[in-house]
């Protein structure tokens, strides 16, 4: 390969492409003003790159521009490279400089935060390479420029999403776990939470996402040498791509539906959402059978998202639901809730000596790591014996819990470190702000767990916790409003 000839033919895509790159530097800058001076998020530059990368890969959607492209002095890896520079050269550079000019300018005037609006040019370099390195991807199985966009966005809308929800959302209703770390799904997607250009693992989280990024865009170069010149031009190149494409979307939305008391309206939507999608891309005449494939597709998809959905109701999310936090669990607060599952109203819990409403805690004496653990543990096992059965399950996936008279325990473990410890990956400008606070202490939450079970399991917990003398301290509360 050539450095000088993928170098001319990347300069080359900018001139046939003038006017978009014309229009995408007037847009990056008006955005980049708009958010320096709002600080606002610079999504917007973002989506651009769809479009830059669509026209950039046309030999991979137009018949005629592969003729051309494909006539040239250039080998298929000084093409692919050219491309992937010429998407340098329009979108990647233009965000960068024109960003930090403006930054360089407004922040001489002090009208602007230099940390808040540096998290915000950070994450718009993160966002335009993931969005870039979707549609170089999606191009390369991809034979219209339609479906080159709006298929491109349901693959980022996937990434970004269904690993959050799925393992989330799963792992909350059938773990009762809320307290997961989200770090490991910000390894690469289109944003970052606790955003702070002063905080070492936000960069650290911005570079792997880029690597991630950059690393798709070489590695689709296979995909691009071994693409057939026939399907230039035809919706899918690529049906096992669409295929799982689709399955993915209805596990995403899935997903989101499940658990709910909408979940058969959702169902409808996402059937719906799939036909139309098979129906835009389909460019024959359309028959009856087309509709009897699709919905025979569809329900597959669904049985699958079922399946995956009922090994962890059955299994607990695989053993999560009696995890033990690894930490040392030493001088911690531990609070155990016993109430009635209904949502903000508590109802009578018709249990003999138990109050409609009861928390047990340990606030005052200092328990040991041991006595942590014994605890963890003695709550966790009031399910230890449980058999699930497939109308729990059913019941679980319409309304999101097993049954209408289920009492919810709320495991909570917490443990109080120092302003320094607590806030020791912030910026200067974040320890800033907490300067004023008169509590030295912050609370730190190692375990919060929710553990749906029946009346006589409670009754029994009830019993079990109130004779432990690490809980000796204990409220209650017969009203049926929290």
């Amino acid at each position: 390969m050539s450095f000088r000839r993928i170098n001319l033919a990347a300069l080359a895509q900018m001139r046939n492409h003038k006017k978009l790159f014309t229009a995408t530097i007037i847009l990056i800058a008006i955005i980049a003003l708009f958010s320096a001076l709002y600080t606002t998020s610079m999504f917007p530059i973002a989506a651009i790159g769809s479009l830059v990368v669509s026209n950039i890969f046309k030999d991979m959607l137009n018949k005629n521009v592969c003729d051309i492209e494909h006539s040239l002095p250039l080998s298929a890896n000084e093409r692919y490279f050219s491309k992937l520079l010429a998407i340098l050269y329009m979108h990647i550079l233009p965000v960068t400089v024109l960003s930090f000019l403006i930054f360089l300018l407004f922040n001489n005037e002090g009208i602007l935060d230099p940390d808040e609006y540096l998290t915000i040019i950070c994450i718009a370099l993160l966002q335009c390479l993931f969005v870039d390195a979707i549609a170089v991807f999606s191009c390369c199985h991809i034979g219209c420029f339609a479906e080159s966009i709006y298929l491109s966005w349901i693959l980022v809308f996937i990434i970004s999403f269904l690993p959050y929800i799925l393992v989330f959302k799963v792992c909350y209703m059938t773990a009762g776990l809320s307290s997961l770390s989200s770090d490991v799904f910000e390894c690469w997607g289109l944003t970052i939470t606790n955003q702070s250009a002063g905080d070492v693992s936000f960069f650290i989280k911005v570079c792997i996402n880029c690597l991630i990024s950059l690393a798709l865009m070489v590695l689709s170069i296979f995909f691009y040498k071994t693409r057939d010149g026939k399907t230039v031009g035809k919706p899918i190149a690529n049906k096992l791509y669409f295929e799982i494409l689709m399955l993915l979307l209805v596990l995403t939305v899935f997903c989101i539906a499940t658990f709910s008391e909408a979940i058969g309206l959702w169902f409808f939507i996402m059937a719906a959402i799939y036909v139309i999608i098979n129906l835009i891309v389909m460019r024959k005449e359309l028959k009856l059978k087309n509709f009897a494939v699709w919905l025979l597709k569809y329900v597959g998809s669904i049985a699958v998202c079922v399946i995956i959905t009922a090994i962890c109701f059955f299994t607990e999310c695989f053993g999560a639901s009696r995890k033990v936090p690894k930490a040392d669990l030493s001088d911690c607060n531990v609070s155990i809730i016993i109430c009635d599952s209904s949502s903000y109203v508590y109802s009578a819990l018709d249990l003999p000596d138990v109050p409609d409403y009861t928390s047990i805690y340990n606030q005052s004496a200092k328990l040991t790591d041991e006595q942590t653990r014994s605890i963890i543990k003695t709550v966790q096992s009031i399910t230890t014996n449980r058999n699930h059965t497939i109308g729990d399950f059913i019941v679980a996936l319409k309304n999101g819990k097993p049954n209408d008279d289920t009492v919810k325990v709320t495991l909570s473990v917490s443990k109080e470190v120092s302003k320094y410890e607590y806030f020791k990956n912030y910026s200067d400008y974040e320890k800033h702000l907490y300067e004023t606070d008169v509590d030295d202490m912050y609370s730190v939450s190692l375990l919060d767990q929710s553990i749906c079970v029946t009346e006589e399991e409670a009754y029994e917990l009830y019993d079990m916790l109130s004779s432990l003398d690490t809980l000796s301290e204990y409220q209650t509360y017969s009203n049926k409003y929290y």
